[in-house]
């Protein structure tokens, strides 16, 4: 039985708390802002490369090292404006759909908020930009050096090697930006609602069915749940590696299966610089992990309803609804265990 729609997709079972989020609503949101974001991005590195280029053949042709020394890159703030508008973007996005899945009126933007929304994007953007400056100088000067020192070298032998090395090191650094800047602002969204109506939030479980392009890490994050406003809930919060797309997922107080609240093991390292991806080789998920727990008080929470329907003779629909989705859950722990075989090789 599909409770929701993405469960169609899902590259693991889905718990009771994620079927109320519109998983497949979200992913179209992210891959359509991502579209937006690499074409625009385009134009302005694009222009960025060519002024790069062109200083750089001019302190060639002048045979003047120094020219490269004093290099400054431009159109950072075509960069700010860009990404600052598809932040708060997906932060309203991220309240809105936050705000539904919870039945609650959405929060009023802060002040402060706003303000450190855009505080993040310029930080973000001045790191980039201060490291492609430095790489552009770092890259023309080692290709001359090579050539026996700027008199000995052309514009036809440095060009094409800075413009292919430099532009691959922008795209690098530009997806680790957006990373930030997408995720970033669509958990900040999610985290106001939460915050708003505190009350209404049993426990957080962290959700890395979106990413298909996920780490150990976030393998070994997805699923745990956490106290809400812990210092796990902020540490651990996503994005926690390139491309990566999990999302904190509320257990709502009147919901029906309540899993237990456990800590995030202190082997499970804090990422706090996403570009650092390959911290950990192996996930850190057991056999016994809390994914497959949730199955089995889901499946003995049932169990339980199955009999005593049984047991008065009532509503044979609901008796057969519960028996499919045992079956269904019970599969789900042998698939489960296969996958952390696999992935504990």
């Amino acid at each position: 039985m599909i409770f929701n729609e993405y469960e169609r997709l899902s590259p693991r079972p889905m718990t009771f708390a994620e079927r109320k989020i519109n998983f497949l609503k979200i992913q179209r949101n992210l891959d359509k802002f991502e579209r937006i974001f690499n074409k625009e991005f385009k134009l302005i590195k694009d222009k960025t490369l060519d002024d790069i280029i062109n200083n750089i053949k001019i302190a060639i042709n002048r045979k003047d090292i120094k020219k490269i020394k004093e290099l400054k890159v431009k159109f950072k703030w075509e960069t700010v404006r860009l990404m600052s508008e598809l932040n708060k973007k997906l932060y309203e996005q991220g309240k809105t759909w936050a705000s539904t899945e919870m039945w609650v009126p959405i929060p009023w933007n802060k002040a402060e908020v706003i303000n450190s929304l855009k505080i993040q994007v310029s930080s973000i953007v001045d790191k980039i930009y201060n490291d492609i400056q430095n790489d552009a100088k770092t890259i023309t000067t080692e290709i001359i050096n090579s050539k026996w020192w700027i008199s000995k070298t052309s514009n036809t032998e440095v060009i094409p090697v800075v413009r292919d090395i430099l532009g691959k090191s922008i795209d690098k650094k530009a997806q680790w930006a957006w990373t930030l800047v997408l995720q970033g602002g669509l958990n900040l969204g999610r985290t106001t609602v939460f915050e708003t109506y505190p009350e209404k939030v049993y426990a957080m479980q962290y959700s890395a069915i979106l990413d298909s392009r996920t780490t150990p890490l976030c393998l070994s994050l997805d699923w745990r749940i956490v106290k809400p406003w812990s210092s796990e809930f902020y540490m651990y919060a996503p994005p926690n590696h390139y491309n990566c797309r999990s999302i904190w997922v509320e257990i709502l107080m009147d919901e029906e299966f309540k899993p237990r609240i456990t800590w995030i093991p202190k082997s499970i390292p804090v990422n706090r610089s996403i570009s650092q991806n390959n911290m950990m080789k192996t996930p850190k998920v057991l056999k016994d992990s809390l994914a497959i727990d949730i199955i089995k008080q889901e499946i003995k929470n049932r169990q339980e309803k199955l009999d005593k329907l049984v047991k008065e003779w009532k509503y044979k629909n609901r008796q057969e609804q519960h028996k499919k989705r045992i079956k269904e859950l019970e599969k789900s722990i042998k698939w489960f265990k296969e996958i952390l075989d696999n992935n504990l090789k």
